[in-house]
């Protein structure tokens, strides 16, 4: 809502909107944070260990040993 829309309303129903309006940018606001903590908390959760990683490049030269 801009001010013209506001001003043939009650001051206290203007200052409600405005109360609405300030909690509903928080909230926006704390939606974007909480997204990204939860596509950082996937990526870490779904990205591949430094065990795994050392187990595969181990096997790796181990089997590139073997074969020689």
């Amino acid at each position: 809502m801009d001010a013209n829309d506001l001003n043939h309303l009650t001051p206290e129903v203007q200052a409600y909107i405005r109360a609405l309006e300030a909690q509903n940018r928080q909230l926006a606001e704390r939606i974007e944070v909480l997204e990204e903590l939860f596509r950082l908390a996937q990526l870490k959760r779904f990205a591949p260990s430094s065990e795994k990683l050392k187990d595969r490049v181990f096997d790796e030269a181990e089997q590139l040993a073997l074969s020689v």
